[in-house]
């Protein structure tokens, strides 16, 4: 019986591959192209990362068309050879350039077996500008690139060899998400304005989830953890700000960590994500890399939506890699909330004039936005239909957040401002909750026993609903979310009883009873004029079941608050704590003191007992009398960072203290530790040491402690013992 060959991903083989002449130095080499990163998922050793380049070009200046590929950089005059399965296949990809200097050129030859044809050569003069390529080859063992140009660097983009025969037995795959769209804000939730005809018509087709939960209310860490299936901050990226550190880096591309577009590429689908989305580039500084083989980044705000479903369409038209998996991301109705003229008289006309004239003009501008989108979405359901890929594609119509609307909940009275039309920064259910739509490929409807999920869900559990659909297998430590498709097939029942969301310097937990907001110590925000929030006006408890609008704060004043604190602390992030571990002395004796982080504070165990005041969200002060049953303090911290002031007294006089699983004797000073700061566990002598001693446990990072055998030699520890830094 004769060998079934799968499709060869050759970005994914390139660790096995004979290279010759690769030279790439980042300093020197194509340093005014901006727009690249090394491959995230190849592999590679460091001194081979560029081999595999996630390569963008701006391919259209009129809508601000980036277009984005994995690919396998050549440098000149390089060449790269793949041994492969014999069989014939159809090679595809595509080829660009760039050079350092302009005008020049070159000809990629493409050698089968050590023999090349004039066909199998292709010239390279276009700089930034995307060529295709497409050939039947017959492979009996090798086939090689073979780069010839002085000065010109070129990029295969996601070549793939497909063996002529393949059969794939698994559906397309399309995801929409549509930008900052409210659960209650499309037709077929019974809103009487006719936002979402399209979508109310694939619902007819479709699994619905009524009650579904973003687990971040803004777009990056919102997007990010469904694609992984994991809370943000767990993934490094933290749920603050926009900027994107080099460490945070370090943890989100750990090699052991798996997401959505990888385990589809791994089971042979053509990734590709069609967007205005800059937090799924890695070259915007504010963005990442997760792994698809093409991204397309339109950044025109309003035209970007039409030419959006444009270039989805063209990518059913053109694409002949099957399955495929498409990301559609629109980026309306998110503000400035400017559909075209026409959608809103076509809404308004279609409306109860009792219902349209009693909206608020800017919600029906949003509600317009949202007939646009949908009309777009529509448009790319057609399409689908026509071309007969409707039957084989699951799709899904979800959202990254939603939108505040309500004035109750936008005032000083609920403990922070909220911001009108926008989102981001509280955890009611106008912002968390949004539409979860997804219509299986007509072979699993059969198979299928309910249309509508009543229970609440969270969106970690797209990405291995999705896999479950696809009959991919996975492992369920790789993902915190649920597999629904088991219960939609009605093997078991899940549910997730409580539902945790991050928001910028916040955190919630809602399950069907009660919804508990923690604001992390000192949260500010731009709508309190630079004014902290402190003590009672950190926490948030709503009586959802009784309160449905989320009107009434009962925080600290219900038999609730200790039964919602629990659950929130079950669901916990990880962070890099800070202990410091004070000596034991007498009542009289007094240690007070100060600190200074580079991450901002996520939550401060025994405050109330060393009397802890905290100053902002990365500064606080503390006193300690006497000897106290706890003498430690633990500061959890949100960002990857080791750096730190401390300032020690005892009854007011500076006292030194110990740094790390040394105890390295340090005068208090900034300082940075990155390793000698770390002790996984607390330090050997610290607990009866004379002096208070401070380390990091490095829980999210994930770095080691340095030991005798890794990183420090017994030499180096026998310096620093007899400088007096390390005490056994």
């Amino acid at each position: 019986m004769p060998k079934v060959l799968n499709p060869v991903d050759l970005t994914r083989e390139l660790k096995f591959a004979k290279i010759e002449k690769f030279r790439f130095d980042e300093k020197r080499n194509l340093t005014s192209h901006w727009k690249k990163n090394p491959g995230r998922f190849s592999g590679l050793d460091q001194t081979k990362k560029w081999l595999n380049t996630q390569i963008t070009f701006n391919t259209d200046k009129t809508y601000f068309i980036n277009h984005s590929q994995d690919a396998i950089l050549l440098t000149p005059n390089a060449s790269i050879e793949f041994n492969v399965e014999p069989g014939i296949y159809s090679l595809r990809f595509d080829a660009g350039i760039l050079t350092d200097n302009a005008g020049k050129t070159g000809k990629l030859n493409i050698e089968i077996d050590g023999i090349s044809t004039p066909e199998d050569s292709i010239s390279l003069d276009n700089i930034e500008s995307w060529t295709s390529y497409e050939r039947k080859l017959r492979i009996n063992q090798k086939i090689k690139f073979i780069w010839n140009s002085k000065e010109s660097f070129a990029f295969i983009a996601h070549p793939i060899l497909t063996p002529y025969e393949y059969k794939p037995d698994k559906p397309n795959i399309i995801l929409f998400v549509i930008d900052a769209l409210r659960a209650d804000s499309l037709s077929y939730t019974g809103l009487k304005i006719p936002t979402s005809p399209n979508i109310d018509e694939l619902v007819e087709d479709s699994i619905v989830f009524p009650k579904a939960f973003v687990n971040a209310n803004w777009t990056k860490p919102s997007m990010l953890s469904m694609f992984y299936s994991d809370y943000a901050s767990n993934l490094g990226i933290g749920n603050i700000g926009f900027d994107v550190s080099p460490s945070q880096r370090k943890i989100f591309y750990q090699p052991t960590r798996k997401n959505l577009v990888g385990k589809l590429r791994d089971n042979f689908y053509y990734t590709a994500s069609i967007m205005n989305n800059v937090f799924l580039l890695e070259y915007t500084g504010v963005g990442f890399d997760i792994g698809f083989h093409e991204l397309i980044q339109i950044g025109k705000d309003i035209d970007d939506t039409k030419k959006i479903a444009d270039e989805s369409i063209d990518f059913l038209n053109t694409n002949k890699h099957f399955p495929f998996f498409l990301h559609v991301n629109f980026n309306t109705p998110h503000g400035s909330y400017e559909p075209p003229a026409r959608i809103m008289k076509d809404l308004q006309q279609e409306t109860d004039p009792k219902i349209w004239n009693k909206e608020n003009p800017t919600i029906r501008r949003y509600y317009g936005e949202i007939r646009y989108a949908d009309e777009e979405l529509g448009r790319i359901i057609k399409d689908l239909k026509a071309r007969n890929l409707y039957d084989e594609t699951t799709i899904i119509v979800t959202a990254d957040h939603g939108e505040l609307f309500s004035d109750h909940h936008t005032s000083e009275a609920n403990g922070v401002y909220g911001v009108k039309y926008g989102h981001g920064m509280t955890h009611f259910e106008e912002e968390i909750q949004v539409p979860y739509i997804l219509k299986p490929a007509k072979a699993l409807k059969s198979k299928i026993l309910f249309r509508k999920f009543d229970k609440p869900v969270s969106l970690l559990s797209l990405t291995p609903t999705l896999l479950g659909l696809s009959n991919i297998s996975f492992h369920k430590k790789d993902f915190r979310g649920i597999d629904y498709s088991h219960s939609m097939f009605g093997e078991t029942f899940a549910a997730e009883e409580s539902i945790f969301t991050e928001g910028r310097l916040s955190e919630s937990i809602r399950t069907e009873r009660f919804k508990y907001v923690r604001f992390y110590p000192a949260y500010t925000n731009s709508q309190l004029a630079g004014r902290y929030l402190s003590g009672n006006e950190l926490d948030e408890l709503y009586d959802i079941e009784n309160d449905v609008a989320e009107k009434q704060n009962l925080a600290k004043e219900s038999s609730l608050f200790k039964v919602a604190e629990q659950e929130l602390d079950k669901h916990s992030i990880i962070t890099n704590s800070f202990h410091i571990v004070f000596p034991k002395k007498t009542d009289k004796e007094i240690y007070s003191g100060s600190m200074q982080l580079q991450g901002a504070i996520y939550k401060i165990r025994n405050q109330k007992e060393f009397g802890i005041k905290i100053q902002s969200k990365r500064i606080f002060s503390f006193e300690f009398k006497g000897n106290n049953a706890t003498r430690e303090i633990i500061i959890d911290t949100l960002q990857p960072s080791f750096e730190f002031s401390l300032f020690v007294y005892l009854n007011q006089s500076p006292e030194k203290f110990r740094v790390g699983k040394w105890g390295i004797l340090n005068q208090p000073s900034l300082g940075t530790y990155p390793q000698i700061l770390i002790s996984n566990s607390l330090p050997a002598g610290a607990e009866n040491a004379d002096l208070p001693w401070i380390y990091n446990d490095a829980k999210l990072t994930g770095e080691k402690e340095i030991t005798s055998s890794s990183g420090m030699g017994e030499e180096v520890r026998q310096i620093l013992k007899s400088w007096g830094y390390i005490h056994e």
